[in-house]
Parts: structure tokens; C-alpha cells; sequence
């Protein structure tokens, strides 16, 4: 077995990265815990909303944000999976990410609304929007200042180009 020493910048590169998936793995605890409260609220408290309609485009959004959260993740493998076999620079338009910077986000909002919509569920719903807004103004931003520092001006021309969500 052959052991593969590091440099110093890919030691730094990859410390990077790991602080980016920890980052992304508590903005998705935060919809997790969220959702969770919501549903003790509702058992507690049950507020039920909606109609035949509201629960149709809950299963849309729910469908089409599980859709989006698989296509993205499948999108990004590959494209670290090509800059890492190939040595080249990484692919930020792939898939999804060519309409949006966040679409595992847009993916996971759209499929959790869609959750709160079938289930009737006012709490759920609220959790939704409150979970939105802590993951876009606290882990994102954090987010996006680690990508900016680890790629430099290829990420900052990809900000430049394609928006948040659509």
C-alpha cells in the first residue's frame, strides 16, 4: 500500500471542506429539530389547515424538492469526482447549480412545505419558513466565505452569475 503525503494547501483545502459539509449538516439539523417541535406543537395544539388543492401541491413540492435534493447531490459528487480524477478546476454550473447556488436547500425547503402542506399542519409549515430563514442568514453566508476562500475568483464569478436559490 502506497501512503500519499499531503501539502500544506491540501492539508488547508481539506480542513476547508470538511468545515463546509459541518455547516451544511447543522443547517439541515436546524430544519430536522424544527420539524420535530412542529409536530409535538401540532399533537399538542392541533391548528389543521388547507384543502384538497393544498394538499395536491404539497405532494408536487414535496416530489419535485426530493427531486432537486437527488439531482443536486448527484450533480456535486461528480463534479468533485472530475476535479479530483482530472486536476482540474471545479465545476460550480453542474446540474442544478447552473439556476441556483442552493439547490439542495431549495430541494430540502420545497420537500418539508410539502410535508407540512399534506399533513395540514400550521406548525410545520411555520417551521418551514423559520428553518429557511436561520439556514439562509447564518450557515449559508458562513458557507459561502469558506468556498470564496478555498476557490477564489472561480466561486466569486459563479456568485456573480447565478443567485441563491432561482
Amino acid at each position: 500500500m502506497e501512503i500519499v503525503k499531503l501539502t500544506k494547501e491540501e492539508k488547508v483545502k481539506m480542513g476547508k471542506t470538511r468545515k463546509v459539509h459541518v455547516i451544511l449538516s447543522q443547517s439541515y439539523a436546524v430544519y430536522l429539530f424544527a420539524i420535530l417541535i412542529a409536530v409535538i406543537l401540532d399533537f399538542i395544539y392541533p391548528i389543521k389547515f388547507g384543502n384538497d388543492k393544498l394538499i395536491a401541491i404539497g405532494f408536487i413540492f414535496m416530489t419535485l424538492g426530493s427531486i432537486l435534493v437527488y439531482w443536486a447531490q448527484n450533480s456535486a459528487s461528480k463534479s468533485k469526482k472530475d476535479m479530483m480524477e482530472r486536476k482540474c478546476p471545479r465545476n460550480f454550473s453542474a446540474g442544478p447549480y447552473k439556476f441556483s447556488r442552493r439547490p439542495t436547500q431549495l430541494g430540502l425547503t420545497m420537500a418539508t412545505l410539502g410535508f407540512g402542506l399534506i399533513s395540514e399542519s400550521f406548525f410545520v409549515v411555520c417551521a418551514v419558513v423559520f428553518s429557511y430563514f436561520i439556514t439562509r442568514f447564518v450557515f449559508l453566508k458562513y458557507q459561502e466565505k469558506i468556498l470564496m476562500e478555498r476557490y477564489g475568483d472561480a466561486y466569486c464569478d459563479y456568485k456573480e452569475k447565478v443567485k441563491t436559490w432561482i
